[in-house]
């Protein structure tokens, strides 16, 4: 037993060192301009996958991927909106999303969704949220998650049946959907047992 440890702790000693060797050539890379070796380490930071797990030195990995046009860097806005590594500050978190929603990435639609639902960094608008939202569901291709956020929105107004007819959407397509544990699929649940409850 004592050995089968002994084995495992080096393993893990020697993934470790491979990985800031790796680390070291990712950044030699991205000092050349390598966008993809930026955004990897960036996600090494902010996962601490192999380094020790550090909010400012992934933002500032993201944020030069984001600066070189890279539509899929949504952990800089992310963190803009979180305030990871960075002063939370929505209004920076919109223009990056705005600037990914330019090349119809879908995530950024859905979450400029979120914002305009809550009015953060925008005039609140409701509208304008199933506006983005409906526009995510046209483009992603994670239907289903995108429902989900759809679904999510309208629980957030109070209007359940049509959170309900969003639901049955989303099991038609993905059965096992009602096991996750979404901020929607709670809502759902709490509902449901809501109208049982309600049941003379």
């Amino acid at each position: 037993m004592i050995r089968k440890v002994l084995i495992l702790l080096s393993f893990i000693a020697c993934s470790h060192n491979l990985f800031a060797q790796n680390i070291e050539e990712l950044k030699e890379k991205a000092s050349k301009g390598d966008i993809e070796a930026m955004f990897d380490i960036g996600e090494a930071y902010f996962k601490g996958t192999g380094v020790p797990q550090d909010d400012s030195k992934a933002f500032y990995w993201f944020l030069k991927v984001a600066k070189e046009g890279d539509k899929d860097a949504q952990n800089i806005v992310e963190c803009y909106s979180q305030g990871k590594g960075v002063g939370r500050s929505y209004k920076k978190a919109v223009k990056w999303f705005r600037q990914a929603m330019k090349e119809d990435n879908a995530w950024a639609f859905k979450n400029m969704a979120y914002l305009y639902m809550e009015g953060k960094g925008v005039t609140k608008n409701k509208k304008k949220a199933f506006e983005m939202i409906d526009k995510a569901l046209e483009i992603g291709d994670r239907y289903v998650e995108f429902l989900d956020a759809n679904g999510e929105l309208y629980s957030m107004i109070g209007d359940a049946d049509n959170a309900l007819k969003i639901w049955d959407e989303i099991v038609k397509s993905e059965p096992e959907y009602e096991k996750k544990s979404t901020a929607f699929v709670q809502y759902i649940r709490k509902i449901k047992v809501t109208d049982v409850e309600a049941i003379p």
